[in-house]
């Protein structure tokens, strides 16, 4: 079934990195952080930085910060780092995205929310649940499955952006019309 909805975007959060530790000065090596740094801002906001310099090694030591520049679309922003914790031979920590690279979204509760109260209304009768790995991008065709679970039976669900608006997302829910094997 095919349920079309609106609901509110949110905005990314980043993510916690795991980097190498390279030889006995417990530092990130520099190529590690700027791929992590490149990576966490591409899912951020939708598209590969073109550029993104980091002046240094980083700290391998909770705490320790550095800032990256990164470049997209020919605009430069600084991104910050931050060491969350180190544990062996390896380091956790967060890439800070800027708010203006951030592709908002829709949290991943919300989607869950909203399909089960689209089917609900649809059909008569709510799932027994609604489960979505990861939160829906702000873009007009970004998609994501999720998992509708009604009694012993579990169902894909594709959850499409249609429109965006400001703060309002509109997604196409569709309800594969066979469970899962």
């Amino acid at each position: 079934m095919g349920l079309p909805t609106r609901t509110a975007g949110a905005v990314v959060l980043a993510g916690v990195l795991v980097g190498a530790l390279a030889g006995c000065g417990r530092t990130v090596d520099e190529d590690d952080v700027v791929d992590e740094v490149s990576a966490v801002v591409e899912d951020a906001s939708g598209s590969a930085p073109d550029g993104v310099d980091c002046p240094d090694a980083l700290d391998a030591e909770e705490g320790a910060t550095t800032t990256c520049e990164v470049s997209v679309d020919g605009t430069t922003y600084d991104t910050d780092v931050e060491v969350t914790g180190v544990e062996g031979d390896s380091a956790e920590f967060d890439v800070i995205v800027p708010d203006d690279l951030r592709l908002p979204r829709v949290a991943a509760e919300d989607v869950e929310q909203e399909v089960a109260s689209q089917v609900a209304a649809q059909v008569g009768s709510a799932p027994d649940g609604v489960s979505c790995p990861e939160d829906l991008p702000a873009e007009v065709g970004a998609t994501i499955t999720c998992t509708l679970v009604d009694g012993e039976d579990e169902y894909d669900t594709s959850v499409e952006v249609t429109e965006v608006d400001g703060t309002d997302v509109n997604f196409f829910i569709q309800v594969a019309d066979e469970p899962n094997a």
